[in-house]
């Protein structure tokens, strides 16, 4: 698990991390639907499961969508 971490550690506010982010942001604010956003290819072929799910925690995509989508898509992942 200390990999994992360590992976993840270095994505929060990585370059690759905040392309993902703009992403979600630009394509939830033309009405798409966040689970739906996750899934794409752009984002899959771009970052690990692990990556995606710490996608969730990233206040800016919290702040657009709600808590309450987070803790939905949070529960279903």
């Amino acid at each position: 698990m200390a990999d994992s971490d360590d992976h993840l550690k270095r994505f929060f506010g990585s370059q690759a991390e905040e392309l993902l982010v703009a992403h979600v942001l630009r394509e939830v604010g033309a009405g798409r639907d966040l689970a739906e956003v996750l899934a794409d290819p752009y984002v899959t072929n771009r970052a690990s499961s692990g990556e995606i799910r710490a996608l969730l925690d990233h206040i800016e995509i919290t702040r657009a969508v709600g808590a309450d989508v987070i803790q939905r898509i949070s529960s279903q992942m």
